[in-house]
């Protein structure tokens, strides 16, 4: 019997990933996943087992930010039609 090891990647802002590290439960894997984004706030992680996505660290900090001065006023204020 295998036993699926989750895997901790690293989320590049195009969207990439790449290994990090491996884990026996989720316990560790959430754990080195806090760690990762509080040490490397440039990109974003997530955890894995097998081919399925169970956590996610940091994704809003990887997201493209925009200046507030380069939106409409009434988006910027909340208005709208």
């Amino acid at each position: 019997m295998t036993t699926l090891r989750y895997a901790l990647m690293r989320v590049h802002p195009d969207g990439t990933t790449e290994p990090v590290s491996t884990f026996p439960d989720f316990a560790e894997g959430w754990e080195a996943g806090q760690s990762a984004v509080h040490h490397d706030r440039d990109h974003a992680y997530a955890l894995y087992r097998g081919n399925r996505r169970v956590a996610r660290f940091g994704h809003a900090q990887s997201k493209p930010r925009v200046s507030a001065a380069n939106l409409d006023a009434l988006a910027s204020i909340g208005g709208g039609s």
